[in-house]
């Protein structure tokens, strides 16, 4: 079966999806085609990428709001799905038509070099040029951000069932209160169980400006390279995740989940397809200094706890949210 994609999506983004879909039915049979797509127009802020299976229209809409305002988009597809889906925001004459999807990350499957992947770039583009609104040079920055990423794995790593180190490096967002009081507190209650001698602590939070208000304890002004990142997060025995911008399902949690790692996570805002379950795939803590404090050290303190969520993490990740997962329970089901 062939499977026709709009090469004017975002490929950061749609990577995800795209490999999903060379899982599934095979890299072979997965087609950058436009001309499903004449009707479809895109921006740098067009969060959608629309493809074809069996003459069905599917949209996947990675928007961080949970408000669906790409209309267009929602008036050609059959099947549309979003990943930050909370059904109050969606109109009551689109319910049948949307639907939750598993969220993303950047996975780096368009070449190994610049030059490879600038040559897909250029291949894609011509076919849907008059579409791409942001121009050539905008069209082709995710290619080239996407072949750093190349070498990262989505198979989890080792278990770290009892160890005491914790990595978390996270962006500081200008404006996002919620999400940067969240990991403030995080941090502060790392740093307080290290000096405690419970656990051993890497981490703080990078300034998305060099005009912030980042607390001073909590600052990090050098960005960590990618290989120094995963490399810290393999060994990390738990990890931390929060809804991100606009209260979005940040790329974190579906990376966290790639790595089979025990993920701590405040309250989801948005639906994800399947739920995760406290203490069988997730830790859900409140958000203040003193519960994460408490939530960290429950886990530190409790290997069997330690191994259900790691095992829990990994299952969920096999079962609903990898590529091919997402993409078997977005289009058969």
């Amino acid at each position: 079966m062939k499977v026709f994609v709009d090469p004017a999506c975002n490929i950061n983004y749609g990577s995800f999806y795209i490999k999903g879909l060379w899982d599934v039915f095979g890299r072979d049979n997965v087609i950058f085609e436009s001309k499903y797509f004449k009707d479809l127009c895109y921006t740098s802020q067009t969060h959608c990428m629309a493809f074809v299976v069996n003459e069905i229209r599917y949209v996947i809409d990675w928007a961080d709001s949970n408000v669906v305002f790409y209309d267009d988009f929602l008036q050609w597809a059959d099947v549309y799905g979003k990943v930050n889906y909370k059904p109050d925001y969606v109109e009551s004459r689109w319910r049948d038509k949307v639907r939750p999807v598993s969220p993303n990350f950047g996975i780096g499957c368009f070449g190994r070099d610049k030059w490879e992947a600038t040559m897909l770039c250029v291949k894609n583009y011509l076919k849907c040029f008059s579409r791409v609104k942001q121009g050539f040079k905008s069209y082709l920055s995710p290619y080239l951000w996407l072949y750093k990423r190349s070498g990262i794995l989505l198979n989890p790593s080792g278990s770290n069932v009892g160890s005491k180190m914790i990595f978390m490096v996270s962006r500081y967002w200008g404006g996002e209160t919620m999400a940067n009081d969240a990991r403030i507190a995080f941090i502060r209650a790392c740093r307080r169980l290290q000096n405690e001698g419970v656990i051993d602590f890497i981490g703080g939070m990078v300034p998305d400006r060099e005009d912030n208000d980042c607390p001073s304890d909590v600052l990090m002004r050098d960005e960590i390279p990618m290989y120094e990142y995963v490399r810290l997060l393999e060994r990390s025995l738990l990890v931390f995740n929060t809804p991100a911008v606009h209260m979005c399902h940040g790329w974190k949690l579906p990376e966290y989940m790639a790595h089979g790692k025990i993920i701590l996570s405040t309250p989801f805002v948005n639906e994800l397809p399947a739920r995760m379950i406290h203490g069988e795939n997730v830790f859900f803590s409140d958000a203040d200094e003193l519960s994460l404090y408490e939530a960290i050290k429950t886990i530190v303190s409790n290997e069997q706890l330690q191994a259900a969520l790691e095992n829990g993490s990994r299952r969920y990740w096999d079962e609903n949210a990898s590529p091919e997962a997402c993409i078997k329970q977005f289009v058969y089901e």
